[in-house]
């Protein structure tokens, strides 16, 4: 998956929640832009954020284990 692609979804105004589907993990959800963190070759997201916004861990998703998008997350 080319970041631009992703970076563009993160961008998004409004943001629109989306997830991605992976080769390895499964479906992660993206319910908000400031729960990702995106590189060159990986996106990392956030996970079972508290009731301050702050996630417990995120996970890492090489891009090119990305296989697909999904509206609405």
């Amino acid at each position: 998956m080319e970041p631009s692609r992703i970076r563009t979804l993160l961008d998004a105004q409004p943001f629109v929640p989306f997830a991605v589907t992976t080769t390895r993990i499964g479906t992660i959800s993206i319910p908000s832009a400031r729960l990702a963190l995106l590189t060159r070759s990986t996106l990392f997201v956030g996970q079972n954020v508290d009731a301050d916004g702050l996630p417990e861990r995120a996970a890492a998703v090489a891009l090119a284990q990305i296989t697909g998008i999904v509206a609405g997350g």
